[in-house]
């Protein structure tokens, strides 16, 4: 199941995203719905970054953690500057149309934009299968 987390993270969290945004489309924030949504969004994003960083983690040369360090966190940290640059236009370009179809617009999105990153995920955790026979000689020295 370990394996499966990094592409079921994403998927489990555009639900999440999706369920918000058909929660509030009526024009509301209910605290309770949205609250467990929420978590259930960051669990699934804790669900798909974690175990892939580990797994990643794992498959290099001690020699090259800090490279590996490095670009997740380059890669997070853009993702998320892009990810909030981005979706706070779409919610704002929205908003003249009221609060609650911005708001279910952009939710709408964010879920469809974590297909491919589930997509990506699977592709990541084949290869580095596959490259773990390549690996293991050199991560034994």
């Amino acid at each position: 199941m370990r394996d499966r987390l990094p592409v079921v993270g994403p998927l489990i969290m555009g639900a999440g995203f999706a369920a918000i945004g058909v929660v509030t489309a009526g024009g509301g924030w209910p605290v309770a719905p949205t609250t467990g949504l929420l978590f259930c969004a960051g669990a699934g994003h804790g669900c798909g970054f974690s175990p892939l960083a580990s797994r990643l983690t794992n498959l290099v040369r001690p020699a090259q953690a800090a490279d590996l360090s490095g670009l997740i966190i380059t890669a997070s940290i853009v993702g998320q500057v892009v990810g909030v640059a981005a979706f706070v236009d779409l919610y704002l370009s929205a908003l003249p149309y009221g609060s609650a179809h911005a708001l279910a617009l952009t939710t709408s999105v964010m879920a469809a934009a974590l297909l491919p990153t589930a997509a990506c995920a699977r592709s990541a955790l084949r290869r580095s299968t596959q490259n773990a026979d390549l690996l293991a000689p050199r991560m034994s020295t």
